[in-house]
């Protein structure tokens, strides 16, 4: 006996059982070759290819596809859930990961959706005010969990609300990107910039002062290595943090954003306080070894990392994911290749993988660093996350974020795209064990798809673009690459 049932989700019985019934009526046959086909759709449009083996290709796949399944395309009061909507874990709520980890995947295959993301977050800027207001704190501190409301929604007897800080700077991110990388300076003037000097106006009212060191300080922080939830000058913390000052102050000096002062009550005194503090601001940097310090003491915890877990972890040197390493695609441009691998070196035997974005965030470091053959082991073994139920917490929802820092790892670390700057580099490196790659991106809604192999990059870019895409191969100089133009480089000369 077979028995097809249709069930659909909307906001209204009377829509869900429209929707239902129009499913019965096409039947199951029709409405699985549709979705078949909306899938090999989005695929191409993505263009995200690995030439590995075949469970990795099939796990990466996967990812992509849920990725592409998350993403509500026709509404802005709603974002992704850390778990899509394929399982309950996290009651869906929204967390740092759509903003930092999913959104440069967004933004890249779709960005007008992407915009709907920074939408959801300014729409519930108001509760964002009132969650710093309940401490004590001015502008907006972006909740660590929420939904619809916009409200904190971490239960209080975690007593991670207060100090799970580093998701405000997350969000001005997004918001940096999708300015940069679309060229839609209007959002600055409609939304963006609200979010930039809010969540700056949170950091400043947050520091502390150091009279002995002379500098201000971020204390009592949650890291995001979330193994250690209390702590001083967290690096990833303080950077992002002096980074969001410093974006914040250099906005508002701009004459078109003055409406924006004017109607949220900013004075320029106050934006050159942010620049002051953003100057003064301790954030750890590399030492002789050229290794980053995690927070203040971490290099005095115990190296014993036996035993480690989640209710017996902050007395040692173990990290549940990356947290240093995650400045490597923000700030890689400060941070020299030697320093990179340094980091990596040290902090990889101390990472204990207690998250499904651990390997894949390993592997995206790797790649930056130049690593790019252990980056290949940690991206194969993460493409198999769920398909394999590696944390055995697979029936709970599948672990969308992983997938979108595979993605980051194939295009920003195999394939080496940068787009600081004004046009787009290329500069990929191939693990020995892959045969090829490939992936899509969208430059100021321009679309271009690069092909990777060992010793030649394509790049070629869509008919339809409304322009060209400035290009710059393995350092050579910057060519205009026009709508339908494809070009190919070996070892950095065109072909």
């Amino acid at each position: 006996i077979r028995m097809d049932v249709f069930v659909a989700v909307c906001d209204t019985a009377d829509e869900a059982v429209a929707v239902a019934g129009r499913a019965l009526e096409a039947g199951y046959d029709s409405r699985l070759r549709s979705h078949c086909l909306a899938v090999e759709q989005a695929a191409r449009r993505v263009g995200a290819e690995v030439g590995c083996g075949f469970l990795a290709r099939q796990g990466f796949r996967f990812g992509i596809q849920h990725l592409e399944m998350a993403l509500c395309r026709d509404r802005t009061d709603v974002s992704v859930p850390i778990k899509g909507l394929t399982g309950e874990g996290y009651r869906f709520m929204v967390f740092w990961d759509t903003d930092f980890h999913m959104f440069p995947y967004y933004l890249l295959t779709n960005p007008r959706q992407a915009r709907n993301l920074l939408l959801y977050r300014h729409g519930i800027l108001d509760a964002a005010r009132r969650n710093a207001g309940k401490s004590g704190y001015r502008g907006a501190q972006v909740p660590w969990e929420t939904g619809l409301t916009g409200d904190e929604e971490t239960a209080p007897w975690l007593n991670l609300p207060e100090r799970e800080i580093h998701i405000s700077a997350d969000v001005a991110m997004a918001v940096k990107r999708y300015v940069d990388w679309t060229g839609d300076t209007a959002f600055l003037l409609s939304h963006g910039a609200e979010i930039a000097f809010e969540t700056a106006r949170f950091y400043a009212s947050r520091v502390e002062w150091n009279p002995r060191l002379r500098k201000w300080e971020i204390r009592g922080v949650g890291c995001p290595d979330q193994y250690h939830t209390w702590a001083d000058n967290n690096a990833f913390i303080n950077r992002m943090a002096r980074w969001n000052l410093e974006w914040a102050a250099r906005l508002a000096r701009m004459p078109a954003l003055r409406p924006v002062l004017l109607r949220i009550g900013m004075t320029a005194s106050e934006a050159r306080r942010f620049a002051s503090i953003a100057k003064a601001l301790r954030t750890p940097s590399p030492g002789r070894d050229g290794v980053i310090e995690e927070f203040d003491g971490f290099f005095r915890l115990s190296t014993d990392i036996r035993g480690v877990s989640e209710l017996y972890c902050a007395h040692a040197q173990a990290v549940k994911q990356p947290d240093v390493l995650a400045l490597y695609l923000p700030f890689r441009r400060e941070l020299s290749r030697g320093t990179m691998q340094a980091n990596f070196r040290f902090y990889e035997p101390r990472t204990l993988h207690g998250s499904s974005l651990s390997l894949p965030g390993m592997a995206l470091a790797a790649a930056l660093a130049g690593l790019v053959d252990r980056a290949a082991d940690y991206f194969e073994r993460g493409t198999r996350t769920d398909l394999d139920d590696l944390a055995g917490n697979t029936s709970l929802g599948v672990h969308l974020a992983g997938y979108a820092v595979l993605w980051s790892a194939l295009v920003f670390g195999f394939g080496g795209l940068d787009l600081a700057g004004g046009g787009v580099r290329l500069a990929p490196a191939l693990p020995q064990t892959w045969s090829h790659a490939s992936f899509a991106f969208n430059w100021r809604h321009n679309r271009a798809l690069v092909r990777l192999a060992h010793d030649e990059i394509e790049i070629a870019a869509d008919d339809s673009n409304p322009g060209s895409i400035p290009v710059s191969i393995c350092g050579a100089g910057r060519v205009a690459l026009a709508p339908g133009e494809s070009r190919r480089y070996a070892l950095g000369r065109k072909v």
